[in-house]
């Protein structure tokens, strides 16, 4: 990328690599990517899951709150619009979604102030933040995480964890949360629609269990005290 580029200029004010540092990546992607293109070589630790702050949510109170009936089918895309979250591709799935669904469906985007659509799509528009990460995904019932790119994408594996359908578009660390247990549902799968209404009401397909051992947080701290430890890291960070 552009950025990419312009970090990797000589700069003796911030060495991109200085003697002694550890890199870490966030996915296999990255890591390799920062190989290929800085020579840094990369430890991964995933972004990880803290289920305390994502469970036991007033699913209820917050539909509520936002003048949503508990009957109405809540698509959530936790997405500011800017163009690599493809709202508009979203917001279409939402509208195919609304044209097959025996009720009122909610397109929730919850960093954005337009609809993708003006106002053409069969859905209704809805933004706007709850008041936790747990209120939002308790009056979900599927998550729409549409991107072109994502570095690793938190709410695909949020949404998985929960136990909640979860529609995804294209980007590299997809591949790499599947192994660990996310059973998405690419958006531009000719069945996606029929696949999204027959996971609904707790019948997602995910390795639920399996994903949040792989995501589990708990452990990470002990890993990056380990990878800072090693001789010749820099002193200012050793150890902690």
């Amino acid at each position: 990328s552009h950025w990419d580029e312009v970090t990797r200029l000589p700069d003796e004010r911030f060495p991109i690599a200085p003697a002694g540092s550890r890199h870490v990546a966030i996915s296999g992607h990255l890591r390799d990517r920062l190989r290929e293109y800085r020579g840094i070589e990369a430890t991964v630790c995933f972004n990880t899951l803290d289920m305390d702050l994502l469970r036991f949510g007033d699913g209820v109170g917050c539909r509520r709150s936002l003048g949503i009936s508990d009957r109405d089918l809540v698509l959530l895309h936790p997405a500011t619009p800017y163009p690599r979250k493809a709202a508009v591709v979203a917001a279409r799935f939402a509208d195919a979604v609304a044209a097959a669904w025996d009720g009122r469906v909610v397109y929730w985007l919850t960093g954005g102030s337009r609809d993708p659509l003006a106002g053409q799509g069969r859905y209704v528009f809805m933004t706007g933040r709850a008041a936790s990460p747990a209120d939002m995904y308790a009056a979900t019932d599927a998550v729409l995480l549409t991107s072109s790119w994502e570095g690793w994408g938190n709410p695909a594996p949020e949404g998985a964890a929960l136990g909640l359908p979860v529609v995804t578009g294209q980007w590299p660390a997809l591949a790499e949360m599947r192994q660990l247990g996310l059973r998405d549902i690419p958006v531009s799968a000719p069945d996606a629609v029929a696949r999204l209404l027959s996971e609904l009401g707790g019948r997602a397909v995910h390795r639920v269990e399996e994903l949040r051992t792989a995501l589990d947080g708990s452990a990470l701290s002990g890993e990056l005290e380990e990878l800072l430890s090693i001789p010749g890291s820099p002193p200012d960070h050793a150890g902690r």
